[in-house]
């Protein structure tokens, strides 16, 4: 899958809370008598030109018409989720899924395969997809009801992304054209230039949709949605919002960033056994010296003095008298972090041998002022949640609602069917990403 870039299709998306018209018997949302249209799908099997697939009902194809593209999946409050918008989340989480795993397994899963808590990966996918789409359609109902309005720069690009799109696809495959030889800028007015940009562009883009399931309407509705979650967490949770942090609750969040994560703040200096010749019982013997003469001081005195032995001897790469952070997620020698941890700010230790030689560690004293942008981005983000959570328990729609029609295994496998003919009918190359 190496046809299109991810550049302007990062997002996360949306849907709304209600009536759920997923569910079996359900009722369907007000003023939708019939939300799943009999339709029947277009047939792309043939893709010459890609003109083929122009009109084609997307959804309908990948679902073998248990839903299509207008299919309400969530209704209320001024928010509605249809399926091309939960297709688009679908193909992106897959997308983004098989190439972290090729990025750092060099493989990848097959959708049958069972993850491990009873679940293909299939379903896994699929469960974060519908997730996803809850989770911010239910940040749009709650800008709604707070009268949120978007910030001129984000309605800028919500107005503007279709024509972003054909823009940048456009001028993409003109340099990929120009660097091939198959046109010459010499040929072209400034004009002629950007008209065919332009029409070049929409086809593109037109691909660029197909491949990831959906439709010109759902994307542009997604970043709709994406935009106003974004709003609404700046807008609800910054300084000066309504759900902001008071210094108290700040406090309170920091000291529990703290401890679940085992933030601790330390300087050290390396002793390296590393470099060529060394001899390591004299690294051994001159880390133990310097450790001794540390030991015998305190505050201040303690402090400069370690500057002065970090610029001396530390071969770790950091800049003397810089204090640095670490959690316990942080990939470290092996011993460094235990080392830091087992001492009380102001105390200096030394570790036994590590695979690159001896650290010599000052535990520094807290700095919250550190983690103050950290903290109003967790709390932000765990707040929206959690009230998100709220409105989509009264609206009674799931993750499984809004699946239920769907096979994952057998929409994912006529996706990649289609990408392989998008990619064929183009002649994708790596180039072209």
């Amino acid at each position: 899958m190496n046809r299109f870039s991810k550049t302007l299709l990062a997002l996360t998306i949306s849907v709304s809370v209600g009536a759920c018209s997923g569910t079996s018997g359900g009722t369907a949302p007000a003023g939708h008598s019939d939300p799943v249209k009999p339709r029947q799908a277009v047939d792309v099997s043939n893709l010459e030109g890609v003109d083929a697939a122009v009109g084609t009902d997307i959804v309908s194809y990948l679902t073998d018409g248990a839903l299509n593209n207008e299919t309400i999946l969530l209704d209320t409050e001024g928010t509605v989720l249809t399926a091309d918008e939960l297709s688009f989340e679908l193909a992106y989480q897959a997308y983004d899924a098989l190439s972290y795993y090729a990025y750092y397994y060099g493989t990848q899963p097959e959708f049958t395969d069972d993850m491990g808590d009873g679940k293909t990966f299939a379903q896994y996918i699929a469960d974060i997809a519908a997730d996803t789409t809850l989770r911010y359609a239910a940040a749009e109902v709650l800008a709604n009801k707070e009268g949120l309005t978007l910030p001129a720069e984000y309605q800028t690009e919500v107005d503007n992304v279709y024509d972003n799109n054909v823009q940048y696809y456009g001028e993409n495959e003109w340099n990929h054209a120009v660097s091939a030889g198959t046109i010459s800028e010499a040929d072209f007015t400034e004009e002629q230039k950007q008209a065919w940009i332009k029409e070049q562009g929409t086809i593109f883009f037109r691909d660029y949709l197909l491949y990831f399931g959906t439709t010109r309407e759902a994307y542009e509705s997604l970043v709709k949605k994406n935009y106003t979650y974004l709003a609404a967490q700046k807008q609800l949770f910054a300084d000066g919002g309504k759900y902001a942090l008071t210094d108290e609750v700040r406090a309170e969040e920091t000291a529990k960033y703290v401890e679940d994560n085992g933030v601790v703040w330390a300087r050290c200096i390396l002793f390296s056994t590393m470099e060529d010749g060394a001899d390591e019982s004299a690294v051994q013997a001159e880390a133990q010296k310097a450790y001794e003469e540390l030991s015998a001081l305190s505050g201040e005195e303690l402090s400069d003095q370690f500057t002065e032995l970090q610029r001396e001897y530390d071969k770790s790469g950091y800049t003397a008298g810089d204090v640095q952070m670490y959690t316990n997620t942080d990939s470290l020698v092996d011993g460094y972090y235990e080392g830091i941890t087992v001492l009380k700010p102001g105390e200096v230790g030394i570790t036994d041998r590590t695979a690159y030689g001896y650290f010599i560690l000052l535990r520094e004293a807290d700095q919250p002022g550190d983690l103050e942008q950290t903290i109003t981005d967790s709390y932000a983000s765990n707040k929206i949640k959690e009230l998100s959570a709220q409105i989509l328990e009264e609206s009674g729609c799931t993750t499984e609602t809004i699946l239920e029609k769907i096979d994952p295994a057998a929409y994912y496998t006529k996706l990649f069917e289609l990408q392989d003919k998008l990619d064929a009918v183009n002649g994708t190359t790596e180039e072209q990403n």
